[in-house]
């Protein structure tokens, strides 16, 4: 007995070597054929047999699963350390549980916010002057490289000798095709994600800007103080100094115009007369409430004329005006010296009247510039000048006491400016110096009417509306940029209206045959400008 026991291990032992061999020989063959993936196993039929006891543990772990009839490539008893990436585990390979938790991680919510210096400055300004100086400050791209030299090419080298064709192997056996799988269920896909915005990458800023204490702190800032601080570094209200001089000056020539209308058509060499005209004028430029640029001008003019012949007056006049100006964190004053000549010519119901005007006004302005930490106080003064010149025909239609009178006039205006640099900090501006021209027309209607009053004094109110239209380049423009840093930029201001609508209302009283007195309003509106005047004339004739 104790002998027949002793003989059991031989068949066991053949069996596993025979098995093992059979499957060595099989994976030889069989070099291509891909170990199937995923393969859902079906549920073992229970069996009242009982099941063979595993071998020792000292044993080969393959000849273990051989003997229990599994698949070392789909065991689940393998540790995850022996298992390559693409084998199963539990019915799910590592390569899909790793790429499905990649799928499921979700982005991080609590993002820190956008640093300025990854934002291009352009967007962040909010106007085009601001965007200028932005473009200012960005570093110059790098030149473009020269060309290389294009390389001579290689002689062809000699074809080589085709190699005799290989004799055809035998092809193998076709192997029995595996039972199909289950095919798996497929997966939710997943709902794409929003792109965020799209931003052109920020370009650098010049190292001799970063150099500024000005631009340091406009790169340290948050976006909404950037934005404030290329306003305010940009400006653009300098852009508006030509419109408001020359709006300032405008009273001048309407004081001249106006003087030759009263004048009278008295007989008599050597009569003339003299007279002082006080006035008060104000506007706004730009309706934008960044670049608004508010001015006030106040002043003294005197004039004397006297009749040449039975046609002809001439006419000269002085005036001392001052304006003032005032914008956002702009602060400005123009102190103005004017001289102009005139002359009227009466054929009876028909008039021509002449003038010409000079004016030198010396500038001041100080501006304010306060962001994330930084503020400057800056000054400025400069100097400019501007000419006027008009001529206008009318022609009296009324009778008697009334006067109705189509005109119709030609005009020229020039602003010359001198350039300037700003003193204070590193915020401060070199502006350089800017003219400008326009030729002008005017039509309109001028109507009077007097009445004698019992006293013997007369009373004239008289009204007038013109429409004026401007010829050439309506842009106001200026080129600047700062002292320390950057390069030039230009700013732009209101444009000049191309056409505009006058008024003009007043009323004379003549006291005696040598004194009279009058008062009147004015008011000039345009699509991005209005102004307003009051004035009150004394006359003396002799």
């Amino acid at each position: 007995m104790p002998g027949h026991y002793s003989l059991r291990p031989l068949p066991l032992a053949v069996a596993i070597a025979l098995a093992i061999g059979w499957s060595n020989v099989a994976s030889a063959q069989q070099p291509d054929i891909p170990v199937v993936e995923n393969a859902v196993e079906s549920k073992p039929k229970k069996s009242r047999k009982k099941t063979p006891k595993p071998p020792k543990a000292s044993g080969d772990l393959s000849t273990i699963k051989e003997v229990l009839g599994q698949s070392p490539a789909t065991t689940a008893i393998d540790p995850p350390g022996n298992l390559a990436p693409d084998q199963t585990l539990f019915g799910e390979t590592l390569a899909q549980t790793s790429a499905n938790s990649r799928d499921q991680q979700t982005p991080d919510q609590g993002m820190p916010f956008e640093p300025l210096r990854d934002k291009p400055l352009e967007h962040l300004a909010s106007s085009k002057n601001a965007q200028e100086l932005a473009k200012s400050l960005v570093k110059d791209p790098a030149p473009p490289q020269q060309p290389q030299q294009p390389q001579q090419p290689q002689q062809p080298q000699q074809p080589q000798q085709p190699q005799q064709p290989q004799q055809p192997q035998q092809p193998q056996q076709p192997q029995q095709p595996q039972q199909p799988q289950q095919p798996q269920q497929p997966q939710q896909p997943q709902q794409p994600q929003e792109p965020g915005p799209s931003h052109p990458p920020a370009q650098p800023i010049s190292p001799a800007a970063l150099s500024n204490t000005a631009i340091s702190a406009l790169h340290g800032a948050s976006p909404p103080a950037a934005s404030l601080a290329l306003e305010q570094l940009a400006a653009g209200s300098n852009a508006n100094l030509a419109k408001a001089t020359l709006s300032s000056a405008a009273p001048v020539s309407a004081s001249m115009l106006s003087a030759m209308h009263q004048l009278d058509n008295r007989k008599g060499d050597g009569a003339g007369r003299v007279w002082l005209q006080a006035l008060g004028h104000g506007g706004k430029v730009d309706r934008d409430f960044d670049s608004a640029l508010k001015h006030a001008t106040e002043g003294l003019i005197l004039g004397a004329d006297w009749r040449f012949d039975e046609q002809w007056h001439f006419g000269l006049i002085g005036a001392k005006s001052q304006t003032r100006l005032d914008a956002r964190q702009f602060d400005g004053d123009l102190d103005s010296w004017h001289l102009g000549a005139y002359a009227l010519r009466q054929d009876g119901p028909f008039a021509l009247r002449l003038g010409a005007s000079y004016g030198r006004h010396d500038g001041s302005g100080k501006r304010h510039v306060a962001f994330s930490g930084f503020s400057d106080r800056l000054q400025s003064k400069y100097n400019a000048n501007t000419q006027q010149l008009f001529a206008e025909v009318g022609y009296n239609l009324g009778r008697g006491n009334l006067s109705i009178e189509p005109f119709a006039s030609v005009g020229y205006q020039r602003y010359q400016r001198d350039g300037y640099s700003e003193t204070g900090g590193d915020a401060a501006l070199k502006v350089e110096g800017q003219t400008r021209a326009n030729p002008s027309s005017t039509v309109g209607l001028r109507l009077a009417k007097t009445s004698h009053l019992a006293n013997g004094m007369q009373l004239t109110p008289r009204l007038s509306a013109s429409v004026k239209h401007t010829y050439g380049e309506l842009d106001s423009t200026t080129r600047q940029q700062l002292l320390r840093g950057g390069k030039s930029f230009e700013v732009t201001g209101a444009q000049m209206d191309r056409n505009r609508t006058l008024l003009d209302a007043g009323l004379d009283l003549t006291l005696s045959a040598r004194h009279t007195l009058g008062v009147g309003v004015t008011g000039e509106a345009g699509s991005d400008s209005r102004s307003y005047g009051v004035m009150g004339q004394w006359r003396l004739a002799f």
